[in-house]
């Protein structure tokens, strides 16, 4: 349409109409999906959607042209599809379910953006069989090599599909898919699988402990690694709330923390959008009884099994739409630490809005989130000063205390049986006990330094075990203190090649062992080397070891304390 302006000049307008290239969206909507596992939430958000009472999710391992393929058959006897519902099935953006959730707000329908499937097409092969029932054609649609025509321009998308009347009344899907994400098959393993299928999927929802409501669906799951499936019963795992404070102490003393277990729920609306409803449920838990319920929980000890977890990789507070966990929010309920991994938490509210992949709420309004963390910190701080926590509270007191004393008894078990079995001596009435420890060494060096106040060559002027034990001194003799050069004189039980202060300003070292030969180096905190050295005794002199350095003047002595003072004062220890 051409126009002429007031300048005289024309000017011309035309429409553009956006358009999208499906094919592209096809296969970024198929490469969305960052963990494999989410094919099986889409398979039972699905089987869910179609009103399925029990759900088969088989995995194992095929020939195909020679080569080990993974196949995954998805089974379910909901209402099946009809034509229609079949071609939104292979559709991108035709949901059925978005109708249904416009007519009806409280229907739970996890999939209504007609992503989900798509992650299907990461495959060679997608077959899928369906039926609603007696009388109703049965649909076979096949999709061969979805992910390499999707990549190839020039290759159809379309998809092939027969009909025929069953020969017998039956209803519900049947899909196969072979070579999923190009046969990775390590995340499928049958603990993963269940551990997923229980967390993130509408089968292992927490809507039955938000609710009350039991879900009567049944699943029967096979990992690669399993011969037959296994009967799963529906819903998130929790615990069974522990038994009054006391008896937890006279079942598991100082672990009963660790099996505590308490349960909060509240149910409300948000603060300023009233018409905006939520559900929470907030278990306080300790991580032994996380352990008893969830195998995939890391245990001290225990071999590692592939796609295990620890507790502050999985527990804290979790927001949900249609009640199935979507992603954490542990900074919501934390004030310190690690405190979070005592709570088991899931906050459920409709109105959040997820992103293609439902793995964020991200797209939910920020006024919206900013009301939920309001709610959740009001719930947290609610849980604070309750009686839930302050049992918890007094089971840690308890606990602790227990710990005190009962490692009180065993270090002094220790300390005893070390009085009875170590070396001593008799000297002028008192008896000394060979040391086992740097500060033993201490202590023998004190009692001698009182018994003969002139046996060492020098004199302690100040104490210190800020960085192992040392004394400050200044060498024995008539200079006023002023004048002399005070030094370290550093105490260690076993005297090694490194050193953790200078030779600059040390004077001597007592040591009980040496762990040195004479002519080895010993390396001080600055990287200075010295020789360990030796001069036997003589002129009732004892023997002695020094570390030396030829460049200084300076030689440092060793006195290694045993054999000092039985040269000195013939005392030894039996």
């Amino acid at each position: 349409m051409t126009q002429r302006l007031n300048d005289g000049s024309i000017a011309k307008s035309f429409v553009i109409t956006p358009k999208v290239d499906e094919r592209r969206e096809f296969l970024e909507i198929s490469r969305d999906f960052g963990n494999p596992l989410e094919l099986v939430r889409e398979a039972v958000s699905n089987s869910y959607d179609a009103g399925a009472e029990e759900i088969q999710i088989l995995f194992d391992m095929v020939q195909s042209a020679g080569e080990d393929v993974l196949r995954i058959c998805i089974n379910d006897d909901g209402e099946g599809m009809d034509e229609g519902a079949l071609q939104a099935f292979f559709d991108l953006g035709n949901s059925p379910r978005r109708e249904q959730r416009l007519q009806d707000p409280t229907v739970i329908l996890i999939g209504e953006k007609g992503h989900g499937t798509k992650v299907y097409f990461n495959s060679a092969r997608i077959e899928v069989t369906t039926c609603r029932g007696a009388d109703q054609d049965e649909y076979k649609a096949v999709f061969d090599k979805p992910f390499a025509r999707l990549n190839d321009s020039e290759s159809s998308l379309e998809v092939q599909v027969t009909s025929r009347q069953p020969p017998s009344w039956w209803h519900g899907t049947r899909i196969e898919i072979l070579n999923y994400n190009k046969s990775r098959r390590g995340r499928f393993s049958h603990a993963q699988l269940r551990d997923y299928v229980l967390w993130f999927t509408r089968f292992g929802s927490v809507r039955d402990e938000l609710t009350d409501e039991r879900d009567p669906t049944v699943m029967r799951l096979k990992g690669l690694d399993r011969e037959e499936p296994e009967k799963l019963v529906a819903g998130h795992v929790f615990p069974k709330e522990s038994p009054p404070t006391s008896k937890l102490l006279d079942d598991y003393m100082v672990k009963a923390p660790d099996h505590y277990a308490r349960r909060l729920r509240r149910r409300g609306h948000l603060p300023d959008s009233p018409d905006i409803a939520y559900d929470a449920s907030f278990w306080v838990e300790g991580d032994g009884i996380k352990s008893e319920y969830n195998p995939m929980i890391r245990r001290q000890g225990k071999p590692r099994q592939e796609g295990s977890y620890q507790v502050q990789e999985r527990y804290g507070l979790w927001l949900c739409k249609d009640f199935v966990p979507i992603e954490a929010r542990n900074e919501w309920i934390i004030t310190k630490g690690r405190e979070f991994t005592k709570f088991h938490a899931f906050f459920n509210c409709q109105a959040f809005n997820l992103t293609a992949n439902r793995g964020s709420v991200q797209n939910t309004p920020s006024e919206i989130l900013a009301e939920a963390e309001k709610v959740c910190k009001g719930i947290y701080h609610e849980i604070l000063g309750s009686t839930e926590w302050t049992d918890l509270e007094y089971l840690d007191e308890q606990a602790g205390a227990y710990t005190t004393l009962k490692n009180e008894r065993r270090g002094l078990e220790r300390r005893v049986k070390h009085i009875k079995n170590a070396p001593r001596c008799e000297y002028k009435g008192r008896t000394i006990l060979a040391p086992k420890q740097e500060a033993g060494v201490y202590s023998v060096f004190l009692i001698l330094s009182i018994l003969e106040p002139d046996l060492f060559p020098f004199e302690v002027l100040d104490y210190d075990t800020h960085q192992g034990i040392d004394i400050v001194a200044q060498p024995r003799g008539d200079t006023p203190m002023t004048e002399t050069k005070l030094r370290y004189v550093e105490f260690k039980y076993r005297l090694s090649a490194g050193f953790n202060h200078t030779f600059d300003n040390l004077h001597s070292i007592v040591c009980w062992e040496l762990g040195r030969q004479v002519d080895e180096e010993v390396q001080d905190a600055a990287q200075n080397r010295r020789t360990l050295q030796k001069a036997p005794p003589g002129d009732g002199e004892p023997t002695k070891y020094f570390l030396d350095d030829p460049k200084s003047p300076r030689k440092i002595e060793v006195l290694l304390l045993p054999l000092f003072i039985d040269e000195c004062c013939g005392i030894r220890f039996q």
